[in-house]
């Protein structure tokens, strides 16, 4: 499963040097059984993100570990992947950028079929450049955020935090509607 590293410094410039490569099981050793991917996104101080990402395991990428020294921001993302089964390209290796957000995850989403299709219905296809489960996932949450004119704060209590969200609007589904996902899942697994 794929590891994930966050550090958050409030308004304060610092460097994640440390526990990227240097602390007790950092992230370039966890990359040796996770060697599908890495990412290093970055917020600067002016809050703009900075992004490099590799579809290689961190041990392997001299660039981390000059970026790992160098970089410097107010927050870090870092992700070493272990591939699901797709593709180890750039475009599917994590952190993701949208409208100036930065996203990772950890985990296998299933039900991509109901996903995609509300993806379709809100009109954020285009957000998806590769094919991962967790790019779905923070397309559906970038919806949400654009529905609500940006306020992400205000979003986050209506984003889909359940892959069955995803057929919900950017609002919590009904009782009703929870009961028709329940049988649709229950429906898929049946058919695997």
């Amino acid at each position: 499963m794929c590891r994930l590293f966050g550090l958050h410094a409030d308004k304060r410039v610092v460097t994640a040097t440390f526990w990227l490569l240097a602390a007790p099981d950092n992230l370039v050793e966890q990359s040796k059984s996770n060697p599908d991917g890495t990412g290093l996104g970055v917020f600067e101080a002016n809050g703009k993100p900075v992004l490099d990402k590799q579809p290689m395991a961190a041990w392997q990428d001299s660039q981390f570990a000059v970026e790992a020294r160098e970089l410097t921001g107010t927050t870090f993302i870092a992700h070493v992947r272990y591939s699901s089964g797709a593709a180890l390209e750039v475009r599917n290796t994590h952190p993701f950028l949208q409208d100036d957000r930065l996203f990772a995850h950890n985990g296998v989403v299933d039900a991509l079929d109901v996903v995609d299709a509300r993806l379709r219905e809100l009109g954020v296809g285009d957000l998806v450049k590769g094919e991962t489960d967790s790019e779905r996932i923070f397309a559906l949450i970038t919806a949400c955020i654009r529905r609500r004119d940006g306020r992400s704060a205000d979003s986050r209590r209506h984003a889909p935090t359940r892959p069955a969200q995803a057929t919900a609007s950017c609002r919590r589904p009904s009782a009703r509607s929870r009961t028709a996902l329940r049988h649709r899942r229950s429906a898929a697994r049946s058919a695997r």
